[in-house]
């Protein structure tokens, strides 16, 4: 699940993945990233910091508190230790820093792939 308000990074981040082989769907915010870890089963969520109705860190939260035990990897432009402690502390697995870089989302794709 790729969790990106901003269509010019989600289009870039989906070629990604979808290069890499893997199915993606997308969603614009936080609230709608909680309600599809409710209903279906991802193998990971790629998750924004900064969107509108529900930011990336409070949907983090809450899907963690539904018991969703997802890979969680938050996406920022903000690298500050603080905003990583921050992600840790809601929830997250781990941290990407956009612009995406390509070998380090690749790393997160092989980690994820090897826990399946």
């Amino acid at each position: 699940l790729l969790v990106e308000d901003n269509a010019i990074n989600s289009n870039v981040a989906r070629e990604l993945l979808e290069c890499a082989g893997m199915i993606v769907k997308t969603v614009v915010n936080g609230l709608d990233a909680v309600g599809e870890t409710r209903k279906n089963h991802f193998d990971a969520v790629l998750m924004d910091v900064q969107m509108p109705i529900m930011d990336g860190l409070e949907a983090t939260r809450i899907i963690r508190q539904k018991g969703i035990t997802v890979p969680i990897y938050v996406l920022t432009a903000d690298v500050y230790k603080e905003t990583q402690d921050k992600s840790h502390l809601a929830g997250a697995d781990g941290f990407l820093k956009k612009p995406v870089e390509t070998n380090k989302l690749a790393e997160v794709i092989a980690k994820i792939a090897s826990k399946r």
